[in-house]
């Protein structure tokens, strides 16, 4: 078969429509109808509790609607469902979360309170170093998703249970935590920048993740980051060059060495 061409990281970010997990919360069931009226056909009913994958919303005569894709095609109802991150998580140890910290704004007793979930002192200290508001909620947020994710996908129930450590490259890992034999590679990683912290986890594939805020780069500077293609590439747009970068963050976050290891080692195209 013809391959398709592969597709710059700009365009990548820009056409992607991930879809998002959701189970079916309404008591008699939800409603699937084939387009995005009210009024068109009935193609399916779908129980309670069943989960669903959904890739589009928007509005219908004032009502808020939602593209299903599985487990069958066709349009149905947003409030008779709620978002299943944690169900996704608990079936499949595939982890994709994304949380603006911008829409969160903690007491100071919430915080510490939070801030005290985490057991390990360093991990506690290197969220109290920094000065700014919003790089010590990013960096908790951060801290708390690992431990999150990690007590879903591996059914730990006790977050004082979960010893978190970190690579040289500063990658977090688990520290003595049985795995299931369907996850016993299981691997999270972090990103935060900006008004958003990303995390990923894989049970098998080592996965890295890198969010990268709009800021105007002084390019000539990182001459040594990219490669020849990549340079011609960007031509001077750092929005291409933001993209790049968070694709060799990823990548060496994945591997465990950070910066660590030399960017213009691994190309993106």
């Amino acid at each position: 078969p013809k391959l398709e061409k592969p597709r710059s990281p700009t365009s990548i970010l820009e056409s992607a429509a991930a879809a998002v997990a959701l189970v079916v919360t309404a008591r008699r069931g939800l409603v699937v109808r084939a387009g995005v009226e009210l009024k068109s056909a009935e193609v399916a009913k779908l129980d309670k509790g069943v989960r669903c994958l959904a890739d589009e919303e928007r509005d219908s005569d004032g009502k808020r609607r939602v593209r299903l894709i599985n487990p069958i095609k066709g349009w149905a109802s947003r409030k008779c469902l709620r978002a299943a991150w944690a169900e996704e998580a608990k079936a499949t140890g595939c982890v994709r979360w994304v949380v603006d910290v911008m829409k969160w704004t903690p007491s100071d007793q919430e915080f510490d309170f939070l801030l005290a979930l985490i057991p390990e002192a360093p991990e506690r200290d290197a969220v109290t170093r920094y000065k700014q508001v919003d790089d010590r909620k990013r960096a908790l947020v951060s801290r708390l998703l690992i431990r999150r994710c990690a007590s879903l996908c591996l059914n730990l129930d006790q977050l004082a249970s979960i010893k978190v450590a970190r690579t040289k490259g500063r990658k977090p890992f688990l520290k003595h935590a049985t795995k299931p034999d369907d996850r016993l590679n299981f691997n999270v990683n972090v990103s935060h920048e900006g008004r958003y912290v990303v995390l990923a986890a894989e049970p098998w594939c080592l996965c890295g993740i890198d969010v990268a805020a709009p800021r105007d780069t002084k390019l000539d500077s990182l001459k040594q980051t990219l490669t020849a293609t990549e340079w011609a590439f960007v031509d001077g747009d750092d929005k291409r060059f933001r993209a790049l970068w968070a694709c060799k963050e990823a990548f060496t976050k994945a591997r465990g060495d950070g910066l660590g290891f030399p960017f213009a080692d691994a190309e993106f195209t």
